[in-house]
């Protein structure tokens, strides 16, 4: 089952071993920021989530801070967020671009 999320991020809720699936995809600014942070709070609210970045086209800085607060709250929680599609792709050279590591969210290999 998907749903659109907002204007541009769009989540699948299916979930798989434990892990909620969820897309970003298009431009995620501050505009979308809230909707993002409620999605991801849903998406880890069952422990785990698979955050698929693929699709994303922009993003800043509000975003990187929502993955990584996400990140860290999985892990209080005793779940784990994994990040799809992060190599190569614009989440990617925007971290390296403002200096934060990939260490801060986990990448799936």
């Amino acid at each position: 089952m998907a749903e659109k999320a907002g204007p541009a991020a769009q989540k699948k809720s299916a979930r798989t071993r434990n892990h909620k699936a969820m897309k970003l995809d298009g431009t995620l600014g501050m505009r979308e920021a809230e909707t993002v942070r409620r999605d991801l709070a849903q998406a880890i609210g069952g422990g785990s989530a698979r955050i698929d970045v693929r699709e994303l086209t922009t993003v800043d800085t509000s975003i990187v801070q929502l993955l990584i607060a996400a990140t860290r709250s999985a892990a209080e929680q005793g779940g784990r967020v994994e990040i799809v599609g992060f190599d190569g792709g614009i989440l990617s050279a925007f971290m390296h671009s403002i200096g934060v590591s990939a260490k801060e969210i986990n990448v799936a290999a």
